[in-house]
């Protein structure tokens, strides 16, 4: 990705994602992110076993919300919390 909002777009991604330092995202996820940007969505997600397809939910809201954010000047506050956590505790 190239430019302020890109950059900007892929530190939510981040953040979304719940990386830690000098973790960055698959770069099948920034790719993603960027077509979901785009209005491009895909039927299938076809990735191999272990590598980050529980993120597509994810994903997909970051794009939501930055869309929303361009388009109505509103910043939300994307929490991350690890997805192990989350259904811990919904159990």
């Amino acid at each position: 990705m190239a430019g302020e909002n890109d950059a900007a777009a892929a530190k939510w991604l981040c953040e979304a994602l719940g990386l830690k330092g000098g973790d960055t995202p698959f770069p099948w996820q920034t790719a993603l992110l960027e077509d979901f940007r785009n209005g491009r969505l895909h039927p299938t997600v076809d990735i191999p076993t272990g590598l980050g397809k529980t993120s597509v939910m994810a994903i997909w809201l970051v794009a939501r919300a930055w869309e929303l954010t361009c388009r109505d000047g509103w910043y939300p506050l994307l929490i991350a919390e690890p997805s192990s956590a989350t259904a811990a505790r919904l159990r």
